[in-house]
């Protein structure tokens, strides 16, 4: 009888120390639209699967669940129309989803993008003219990317959003503040990377978060090319030293002439 006694006390023990793993859910963000409350919550904080709820019923959730970093972007009104513009972001250098739900005044609720708007350009940028918003989306097979939402004033089921290109294929550069960022950060970054591989045999991949996203946001702009700015932080990496401006202008950005540093 004594030793089924400690027995269950050993199995009691044991059980305690196991630790319970419970599903918990939390709120990360909550607008209080026209139309009703909106909810962003994460369903798992290990896997950063989270999900949107509108007056307390699912409307989106992640496509999967490992790192996909849902948030919202941004948000903006048109009289009795709210316009939330969602990103979700795998994490790494890869750009974020975007993706667009008008809900008006009545509860009336509209998904603009079924299919993920997908930004080339890391962070998109926005701006609002009397009835839409214009996104611009970066650059796809070397054009400019641009989404117009149009909205309707009284009904979020009229809003409607088109993508257009813009550019043209004959531009040749990306810009003079993009270029002076990837000489003075990133390739001062190539330099900086011997302390880590006095080889150099790959200093691209020992470059910051920043500077990663930053290259691949350029990765389809006109003018730039990875394997040429390859070439360029590699020899950095070797010398110590920064290329000569106007020889780096013109060969990683495709910026041909009027440049001095």
């Amino acid at each position: 009888m004594k030793k089924n006694k400690i027995s269950i006390i050993i199995s009691a023990i044991i059980l305690l120390a196991t630790p319970i793993s419970f599903a918990a859910t939390s709120v990360k963000e909550t607008k209080a639209l026209q139309g009703g409350r909106l909810e962003l919550i994460s369903l798992s904080e290990d896997t950063f699967e989270r999900e949107i709820r509108f007056k307390g019923k699912t409307i989106f959730k992640n496509q999967t669940k490992e790192l996909e970093f849902l948030s919202i972007a941004n948000e903006f009104k048109f009289g009795s129309v709210d316009l939330i513009v969602f990103s979700s972001n795998a994490g790494a250098s890869s750009p974020p989803d975007y993706f667009i739900l008008a809900v008006d005044a009545s509860g009336n609720i509209k998904n603009l993008t079924p299919s993920s708007l997908i930004s080339g350009a890391g962070e998109a940028k926005f701006t609002k003219t009397i009835d839409s918003i214009e996104m611009n989306l970066g650059y796809k097979n070397k054009r400019k990317q641009i989404a117009i939402v149009k909205i309707d004033y009284a009904s979020a089921l009229n809003s409607t959003i088109t993508l257009k290109q813009a550019g043209s294929l004959k531009d040749k550069s990306i810009t003079v503040d993009d270029c002076s960022w990837l000489y003075e950060q990133v390739i001062g970054e190539c330099i900086e990377s011997i302390n880590s591989d006095p080889t150099c045999s790959g200093p691209k991949g020992l470059l910051s978060m920043s500077s990663q996203r930053g290259l691949y946001s350029f990765d389809e702009q006109p003018g730039f090319s990875q394997v040429v700015f390859s070439n360029a932080c590699e020899s950095a990496c070797k010398s110590g030293q920064k290329p000569n401006f106007d020889k780096f202008a013109k060969n990683s950005c495709g910026i041909k002439e009027g440049l001095h540093k």
